[in-house]
């Protein structure tokens, strides 16, 4: 999609329509994209990714800061793939660091029903290519491509994310 009001969102009306686990919502702007405890998230058109994945997980409602935890981790890992060098770390719960400043964070959000989870939404937000940043955030945030050796990959920093996500949630979920 070119623009959206948030790829969480639109995940979440998706999932409430009957789509089916790993529906994967990419978009190149946001007017609503949202980070945890309902902070904004700003997103450059074409220079983010900016991408929410359905799953239908089978998982009590107590198996979701875990399955947070593991999402986190996985862009972690992707970021740090695409950089090749330095260190990516995590800020707990959901944001991914370089050198202490922001450069990705991951929203995870649920539809319960009862006692189980209907759909679980994550959201992930990833500064790629960006070179400068609104006065408020400059000294908070950065991106891939300040720390590449390499011109970074939108498509291929999302696929390292999902992949890694796609390969331990069932394991976390299920514990």
């Amino acid at each position: 999609m070119e623009e959206i009001d948030s790829t969480n969102d639109a995940a979440k009306r998706a999932a409430k329509l009957g789509a089916p686990s790993g529906a994967l919502f990419v978009a190149e702007s946001q007017t609503r994209g949202r980070g945890r405890q309902g902070r904004t998230w700003i997103g450059e058109r074409g220079e983010s990714i900016l991408a929410s994945v359905l799953l239908r997980l089978a998982c009590e409602p107590r198996k979701l800061p875990p399955v947070g935890l593991l999402c986190g981790l996985a862009v972690r890992d992707a970021v740090a793939t695409a950089i090749g060098r330095g260190t990516a770390t995590i800020k707990w719960p959901n944001d991914v660091l370089i050198d202490g400043r922001k450069v990705a964070g991951v929203l995870v959000e649920a539809i319960v029903m009862g006692s189980s989870v209907e759909a679980v939404i994550i959201g992930v937000g990833i500064n790629v290519h960006q070179r400068t940043f609104p006065a408020e955030l400059e000294d908070r945030a950065t991106s891939v491509a300040a720390f590449a050796s390499t011109p970074p990959n939108r498509a291929l920093i999302l696929a390292d994310a999902l992949a890694g996500i796609d390969r331990d949630v069932a394991h976390v979920a299920a514990r």
